[in-house]
């Protein structure tokens, strides 16, 4: 199913709407980046332009600082936290159905949803799927949460999992706190997990096998903490701020010179 079917009319035209704009100012952009291979190969496919590939979505590490002691948050259980829009693509929908089938296996364990609802009619669906369910006292949708509140939110969490169908860059706070990530095999996530490495990624959809990994996840804390170490590696080596500002000072050196 498409993730535009679970979207109002209003819904599915703001969509249309910021599609066209995004193509619109690709066209007259002096240059083009791209924050991963995904995406850059995305732009080539759908607008027949080139981009320069440079990641973009770093990390303060001084903030996002797995050493700190943050005020944890006891949600009573293994934790499985999620961070971003309550929006259709973001497919919260399978990660309930995932959830659910975690919570067989460990009967305690929470599924916490940050994130501002905006689409209403599609987070009204998540709410009716969590009364027939009987999830609404184990899924936990916290609303907007201000930014220096995040940091405590991953350190409280064993697993960060997101079924997003689509993504320009999965973004890695949960690496910084040396989290492994569980997502689906699908747009830019292969960008930012390396399978088996420092977290797992299911084929798109398989919201069975997502249970799976996180279940093996939280079971497991050897291998979690060894998903998390190598999470952080890579997200210091790449997403930290200082590495990013050089990169971007280079590409605006070499474009300047080439005008």
């Amino acid at each position: 199913m498409s993730f535009l079917e679970n979207m109002n009319l209003n819904e599915r035209l703001y969509m249309k709407l910021a599609r066209f704009m995004n193509r619109y100012a690709a066209n007259r952009a002096d240059g083009l980046l791209a924050p991963c291979n995904f995406i850059k190969q995305w732009i080539m496919d759908n607008y027949g332009l080139n981009s320069h590939k440079m990641y973009l979505d770093g990390i303060n590490f001084d903030y996002f600082d797995y050493r700190n002691c943050y005020n944890k948050i006891d949600f009573g259980g293994p934790t499985i936290l999620y961070v971003g829009r309550i929006a259709p693509n973001k497919n919260i929908d399978l990660l309930i159905e995932s959830f659910e089938i975690v919570k067989k296996e460990l009967n305690d364990s929470k599924l916490v949803v940050v994130g501002r609802k905006t689409f209403p009619s599609y987070y009204r669906k998540l709410e009716k799927l969590l009364r027939d369910k009987n999830l609404h006292e184990d899924v936990i949708f916290t609303g907007e949460v201000p930014w220096e509140e995040l940091p405590s939110y991953y350190a409280s969490c064993d697993v960060y999992a997101t079924c997003s169908s689509w993504e320009g860059f999965l973004r890695a706070e949960a690496f910084a706190m040396k989290k492994p990530m569980v997502a689906f095999d699908t747009g830019a996530n292969r960008d930012t997990i390396k399978d088996g490495i420092n977290g797992f990624l299911v084929k798109n959809g398989d919201y069975v096998s997502f249970a799976e990994a996180i279940i093996k996840l939280i079971n497991d804390s050897n291998l979690n903490k060894r998903m998390g170490d190598e999470g952080y590696k890579w997200a210091l080596k790449h997403l930290d701020f200082d590495k990013i500002s050089q990169n971007f000072s280079k590409y605006l050196e070499e474009a300047i010179s080439c005008r």
